[in-house]
């Protein structure tokens, strides 16, 4: 049998996705299919895998994520990580506060901070886990990472603006991808329909389009201006 193209895997991969809406999980030939591009020796359509199983909260499904939460490549852990936000199992627990004090990759442990955020509330574990971010805070040097435990802990603190600021102040990091990072979080607060902070994030983002030169970075705040 003639291997598949990487052309056909990413199509495979797509219909699974445009599936989703129609089925409230994966028939059991997709998950076989997930199973199978899970291996591939592709990186990208392991990413891929992963990402789309954040349409899933089946354990059987999960249970490709937590293998994937290992692979090798780190963007992969990373989609694996941040997918795993729908999750409300302790397995995934373990795993991503694993990922938070042993991950190597900035970008693995961000995905982890946001995923664990999503799932502590679900299980009533917010206490915990403010503790063991702000104790990881301590040591972090990421930026990336520190972006995404103020956002946590602003949400997991009842929106205590003492994190709105410190997010807010990393609008200065010199890496744009860091700027996109806070302006991301920032959308994401907006989004939960807090009035409180409504002004202070419009005035923010107001205030860094004048200065900001980085079309990806204008163009996030633009789209998010727009709707306010």
């Amino acid at each position: 049998m003639e291997e598949e193209s990487l052309i056909e895997k990413f199509d495979m991969l797509k219909k699974i996705e445009e599936n989703v809406e129609f089925s409230d999980r994966f028939s059991d030939e997709e998950f076989d299919i997930l199973k199978l591009y899970a291996k591939d020796k592709n990186y990208i359509i392991r990413s891929e895998v992963a990402r789309i199983l954040v349409n899933s909260t089946c354990p059987r499904d999960e249970s490709i994520l937590l293998k994937l939460s290992r692979d090798k490549k780190h963007l992969v852990r990373a989609e694996a990580c941040d997918s795993l936000s729908v999750s409300m199992s302790k397995n995934a627990i373990k795993v991503l506060i694993n990922a938070l004090r042993k991950e190597k990759s900035g970008m693995v442990r961000a995905y982890a901070i946001h995923s664990l955020g999503c799932i502590s509330k679900k299980l009533k574990l917010e206490k915990e886990i403010k503790s063991l971010i702000k104790q990881v805070l301590k040591k972090e040097s990421s930026n990336l990472v520190k972006i995404s435990a103020y956002k946590v802990l602003y949400s997991l603190n009842d929106n205590d603006r003492e994190y709105l600021y410190h997010l807010i102040r990393k609008l200065k990091s010199k890496k744009y991808q860091n700027r996109c990072a806070v302006i991301n979080c920032l959308d994401e607060i907006l989004n939960q329909g807090n009035k409180e902070t409504y002004e202070i994030i419009k005035e923010t983002l107001l205030s860094h389009l004048e200065i900001e030169k980085n079309p990806l970075v204008i163009s996030l705040i633009d789209n998010i201006l727009k709707k306010l």
